[in-house]
């Protein structure tokens, strides 16, 4: 499904089934930043350490920041785990 302009609209169903399936490994390096998913949740886009900062960092690699999705990961403890 597109919108108007022929963007892809999010399917939040497979979004939340391909993140799932994103290695927690390689998500441990985004521990307590904001990261900007693309709609299909299979790649992040940018990462930084507030919501302004991520979306400077989506512009600047030519992303449209409405075509993203954002979470906040949480921050390592003291051991190193989320």
């Amino acid at each position: 499904m597109t919108d108007k302009n022929g963007r892809p609209i999010p399917d939040l169903s497979r979004y939340s089934r391909n993140k799932r399936k994103y290695p927690p490994e390689d998500l441990m390096k985004y521990a307590g930043q904001w990261v900007a998913w693309n709609t299909e949740g299979t790649q992040v886009l940018a990462a930084a350490e507030d919501l302004d900062g991520v979306i400077a960092a989506l512009v600047a690699a030519g992303h449209d920041p409405q075509f993203a999705v954002y979470d906040h990961r949480d921050p390592l403890d003291v051991n190193g785990y989320l």
